[in-house]
């Protein structure tokens, strides 16, 4: 009796394909639970090939990646915090244009010696920092990667009012930020020296800066609710020197940072005089604070100083580039080459 043969599209399949129960497909039947809360936003959902979304008006995308070894690294903090991180740095880029975020879709890049607790870990961080600031997942896609997990978030929201822009900065205008800067790295050395001991149940507030990042939505919402006719915004992921570069260069203006001891709050100072830190490095050199830098003119600065607690740093001048000082005297430094992410090539000094 001839045995019978499968038929010839089963024949060259693997053994492992030949089941749906593939861990790519319990991971995405994971992840549709963790976010089932987020469906009735779209449709369709995930488990489609593309998911509907209605929307009104005009709307604004960013894409935001990150990498394992340059964004983060498992031996210093759990994956939770490194999905949370990834997922909050892409917002703030909606936050900066004075956006209100409508939804995001994430691409997981999975390596092979990965544990299934470790990606859960990863998602549960996405999953939770889509909670707090209210944004529904549409999808995204798992491939294999070939070193470490890798993330790739695309956010879309729409504006508050008036989209805030890099460009729109002019002569006469004032420099505000919304908080001080150095904050995030500061807690990023504290995590790098306790390295190799057993990860801590409470966190510090510095190392909650660097690990559970917040894009400041709300006061994005208060500036635009004032109905200012020409702001320029930023935020400061790649740190203040970086991104008051960027803002000149977008505007074709010069910027000017006058700063003082006094910006530094005392946790601030405290923290760099026990890691041997010159304050004024880190407040303008540290990096992934996610601050709002902004400008506007004199008299609407002055109104978002007493409304949003924004403090002044600086004036825009005619010229190009920027100058920074530091209690009345010159700070020296080379000119931005672009912000470096501290785990691939370790602290990078002013001017280097």
């Amino acid at each position: 009796m001839l045995k019978k043969q499968k038929p010839a599209w089963q024949q060259d399949v693997p053994e492992a394909l030949e089941t749906l129960n593939t861990s790519e497909t319990r991971l995405i039947q994971y992840i549709k639970r963790r976010f089932r809360r987020w469906k009735k936003h779209f449709s369709p959902w995930i488990g489609d090939d593309s998911s509907g979304l209605f929307l009104k008006g005009k709307f604004f995308i960013s894409t935001d990646g990150s990498a394992e070894g340059v964004h983060f690294r498992r031996d210093l903090f759990p994956l939770k915090y490194a999905g949370y991180r990834a997922l909050a740095g892409a917002l703030s880029d909606l936050a900066a244009c004075g956006c209100r975020p409508l939804g995001f879709f994430f691409t997981l890049g999975i390596p092979q010696n990965a544990e299934e607790r470790d990606t859960k870990d990863l998602i549960d961080g996405i999953y939770k920092c889509s909670i707090r600031y209210h944004v529904p997942l549409g999808g995204g896609d798992i491939i294999a990667s070939s070193e470490g997990f890798i993330l790739n978030f695309t956010v879309f929201g729409q504006p508050y009012s008036k989209p805030f822009m890099r460009s729109n900065a002019k002569p006469g205008d004032k420099v505000l930020i919304s908080g001080p800067t150095g904050l995030a790295a500061l807690g990023l050395e504290l995590i790098k020296r306790r390295q190799g001991l057993p990860f801590p149940r409470r966190l510090t507030s510095l190392e909650k800066h660097f690990l559970m990042p917040g894009p400041e939505f709300t006061l994005a919402h208060r500036i635009a609710r004032m109905k200012i006719t020409r702001i320029a915004c930023i935020d400061t992921s790649d740190s203040l020197v970086e991104s008051a570069y960027h803002l000149a260069k977008a505007s074709g203006v010069k910027i000017i940072l006058d700063l003082t001891g006094q910006m530094f709050p005392r946790i601030f100072v405290q923290a760099c005089k026990k890691l041997d830190i010159t304050p004024v490095d880190m407040f303008l050199w540290g990096g992934e604070d996610y601050r709002l830098m902004i400008t506007a003119p004199p008299g609407k600065a002055l109104e978002i100083k007493k409304i949003a607690k924004f403090m002044e740093i600086g004036e825009v001048v005619k010229g190009s580039g920027i100058q920074i000082f530091f209690e009345s005297h010159p700070v020296k430094f080379a000119r931005p080459k672009g912000f470096l992410h501290s785990f691939r090539f370790g602290q990078e000094q002013p001017g280097e």
